[in-house]
């Protein structure tokens, strides 16, 4: 009677083990869908806003000073872009969102505080391998490339690059829920680099 009971246990056992097995390769199916398919999004939004802006780029040396201006968006299916995020050194290019939230990051990079005309711009995004997964590749002079929606393209070298883990249990909060100044790292946000203001350099188209 004990054999058969304890029998019964292992069988058990093994049965939880396989089902525990099997949700975690689902999990890891569904992770990878789900950043496949956030580079796909992102990167056809990225060519409508590059062929909204490739006509009129220019390189900005210096931050206007006279004026503190609200970011100009575009509309593109419904969702509002400030512009697109390029970083060489990493072979990334991106469209940027202009508000932050939870659904949101599953789209593209998100501003998550600030302002280019009050030189305090926070962007943020998933570490899916199509977005920010590789930020902690940054090197010290790396150029961080940000061109708005009227071509204006501003161009920012590394000073810094701090990787901060923060436990996967903690969710960012959406602009909506009251974000202040300061910047997020998780399981899924990449912490952006700290970049110097715009200097005079060769931006890639």
């Amino acid at each position: 009677m004990i054999e058969r009971i304890n029998m019964s246990k292992g069988k058990i056992l093994v049965i939880i083990g396989v089902f525990l097995i099997l949700i975690s390769l689902t999990m890891t199916v569904y992770n990878k869908y789900e950043d496949l398919k956030a580079g796909k999004d992102a990167n056809e939004t990225l060519n409508i806003i590059k062929n909204e802006i490739t006509s009129q780029k220019h390189v900005v040396d210096t931050l206007p000073t006279d004026e503190v201006r609200e970011m100009k968006t575009i509309n593109i299916n419904g969702d509002e872009f400030i512009g697109t995020i390029t970083i060489p050194s990493i072979n990334l290019e991106l469209p940027v969102l202009s508000k932050f939230s939870n659904s949101n990051l599953k789209k593209a990079p998100c501003r998550y505080y600030g302002n280019l005309f009050t030189n305090d711009l926070i962007i943020c995004a998933h570490a899916y391998e199509t977005f920010f997964a590789n930020l902690n590749k940054l090197k010290q002079n790396d150029l961080i490339i940000f061109t708005d929606v009227d071509g204006n393209i501003y161009t920012y070298e590394v000073l810094e690059v701090e990787v901060e883990i923060v436990p996967e249990t903690e969710e960012p909060e959406s602009e909506d829920e009251g974000i202040e100044n300061g910047t997020t790292e998780n399981g899924t946000t990449e912490n952006p680099a700290e970049a110097e203001p715009p200097t005079p350099a060769p931006a890639a188209p």
